[in-house]
Parts: structure tokens; sequence; C-alpha cells
């Protein structure tokens, strides 16, 4: 049965992009620039670095500052720090990423993978305050805003799941020894090349398909059932575009006719779930590690609810009316904040990476 229905959707799939040749081409096209001008220069570095990071030793740095939060918050051994702060400042798929080559690595087990997998591959701020924040909704502050309420329901998503891990062994707090390779560089560069390929191609693959399914009136359905309660044709075709691919969603999103409080209660949501596309990116980049999907899938639906939870209650509190949420779209913001971050990042990372190297090279004097 599974297989007679991958073989109906494979092809209708082919059909419809005979039919609807076009548009698959001018969208191929559009994703492809927006892999090369927005996810190369964003990703790649992270990749790269998060893989020298973890490699030369940087994840029991981080390991030793947040020992006293991973155990009792999360239920997972302090290693698991290195993968949950990175995926908060690198974005998808980074934290996952780094939770599988920390398993690979023997540092945490198989159950705290599982889980740190979950809650710790979210986006980041690059994307949500520079992409979103200023250059859809025009204001660094509802960047900034929802920022935080991502990162409290990835917080409030692995506080849960702690509670389906048994209580962590004595050897969790003990913080492990590396020896270090001498193809650091190499390595990193290579795999995340190779990681970044695979990302180019889920974006490609799902941005094609989204707009193919969208001019064949396969999301007409779904755009009647929103009609029920009152949702706008254009904020549903939005919305069942980013089940798929969020980036593309949003963006239609941010400019439908909707109320603020509206869009940013449902773009929380959104960022928590973070859609198809994601998902498959997140699976494709985690090196053969065996782990469950349906869990990872249904986490994230949480995740979504928890932060369109928060999302209301928060602007219950701060009315979107308010000047909390004016417009902020000034030269500043729209040209050099993402890049502001993204070197921050770079930087603290490089940094901690040589403090590691000096410390390597004065122990191995005496």
């Amino acid at each position: 049965m599974k297989n007679f229905l991958k073989h109906s959707f494979a092809l209708f799939s082919i059909i419809l992009l005979v039919f609807y040749s076009e548009t698959a081409s001018s969208s191929a096209a559009k994703c492809f620039d927006i892999c090369i001008e927005t996810l190369m220069p964003s990703l790649f570095p992270f990749f790269v670095l998060s893989k020298i990071f973890i490699d030369s030793g940087g994840d029991l740095v981080l390991a030793k500052i947040f020992k006293s939060i991973m155990v009792p918050l999360f239920k997972i051994n302090s290693i698991g720090a290195s993968a949950f702060i990175l995926g908060l400042i690198s974005g998808y798929p980074i934290g996952s990423k780094v939770a599988a080559q920390i398993y690979n690595q023997g540092l945490i087990s198989k159950k705290e993978a599982d889980n740190l997998i979950c809650f710790s591959n979210n986006s980041g701020p690059l994307f949500i305050i520079g992409a979103l924040g200023v250059g859809m909704f025009s204001s660094k502050k509802i960047g900034v805003f929802l920022y935080i309420i991502h990162i409290l329901s990835a917080i409030t998503l692995g506080f849960a799941l702690r509670f389906t891990l048994p209580k962590p062994k004595t050897k969790a707090d003990i913080i492990p020894s590396k020896k270090q390779n001498q193809n650091i560089f190499t390595n990193a560069v290579e795999g995340g090349m190779q990681s970044l390929i695979k990302v180019f191609a889920y974006v490609i693959f799902f941005g094609i398909i989204t707009d193919i399914l969208n001019g064949a009136g396969v999301f007409t359905p779904a755009t009647a059932f929103f009609g029920i309660f009152g949702i706008e044709s254009d904020i549903s075709v939005a919305l069942s575009s980013a089940v798929l691919e969020i980036t593309s969603g949003i963006k239609k999103l941010s400019v439908a006719k909707a109320t603020l409080s509206f869009k940013i209660i449902t773009v929380s949501f959104l960022l928590g779930w973070s859609g198809f596309s994601i998902h498959f990116q997140t699976k494709s980049v985690l090196d053969g590690f065996d782990f469950p999907f349906k869990k990872y899938l249904i986490s994230k639906f949480l995740q979504g609810i928890t932060a369109s939870i928060y999302a209301f209650l928060a602007i219950k509190l701060f009315p979107t009316e308010k000047a909390v949420f004016l417009s902020t779209h000034d030269f500043y913001c729209q040209n050099f904040l993402p890049y502001n971050f993204s070197a921050l990042t770079t930087i603290i990372i490089l940094g901690v990476y040589i403090i590691k190297q000096l410390r390597l090279k004065h122990s191995s004097r005496y």
C-alpha cells in the first residue's frame, strides 16, 4: 500500500510538471536565487564553523558553562548545550546536525539525541529578525518579539520532552575529553558544502512543488475550509504554502489583508512548525542517524502551538497597536542588521575556537 501511494504521488507529480513546465522552470530559478543569495552566505559559514567548533572541543566549553542548566531543565547531558545554543544562533538545521554529531561521538545516549534533535532544530536571529522582522514586516521590534517567542517555545518543548527520558546517569555530568583531529578544517569545509547542497535540493524541490500545487488549484479545498472561519483566500493560500515551505508562505502572509496581531500569532506557529521543507532538510543532514521522524513532526507541531499561545498572551499584554510594534525600517536595519548577527556569531565561534587552541598549545608545553 505504501509503495502504491509513493508511485501514485510520483506519477501525479510528473504529470503536473509536464502541464506546468513553465511554472516549474520559473520557480526553480527563483528558488535557486534564494539558495545562492540567502542560504549560502548565511548557512555555509555556520555549517563549517559549527563542525570546527565541535571537532575542536568547543562543545565541551559550552557544556561546562551550561552544566547546571541542561540536566535539571532538559534531563540531557550538559554536552547537549552545544546543539541547543548553536541551533538558536545559527538556525535550521544546525541544531539537529550538531546533536547527531555529538551522538556519533558517543557523548549522549540515543534517547537523549532523539529529544535534543526535536527541540534544538530552531530558526536563528538572522532569519527571524533580519529576513522576517526587517525584510517582511518592516520592523526590527517584531523580529525581536518573534525570536523571543521562538526561544521560549523551544525551551518549553525541551522541558516537556524531559519526562520521556530516564534519570541521567552520574557519568552524564562528566565532561569528556577529545583527541584533536589534524584534518578538522578540511573535513569541516567539505562536509559543510555537502550539507549545503542537500539543503539546496530540498528548498528548490519544495519551492517547485508549492508553486505547481498552487497553480493547479490543489490549495482550493484548503481555501474553502479556511473560508468557513472567515479567513480570506490570500491568507489560506499563504498558510497552505507555509505548511510545506515557510519562507515563501510567510512572505505571502506578510502582505495579506489581516491584522498585525493575527499575522504575528500565525508566524509564531509557523516558525515553531518550520515546514516540511525544513523537516526533510533536517533529515538529510543527520548523516545516517536513525531518529523517530514521527516523534519529531509531532514535537515541531506542538512547538508551533506553544509559540502561538505565547504570542497571543504577549499581545494581550502588549497590544500591537501600541508603539512597541511601530515600524523601525530605517537604513541601518534594512542593510546592516542581518549581517551584524552573522558577523557577531562568527566572531564568537571563532573566538572560542582560538582560545581552545591556545590552551591546548599551552598545556602541551608542560
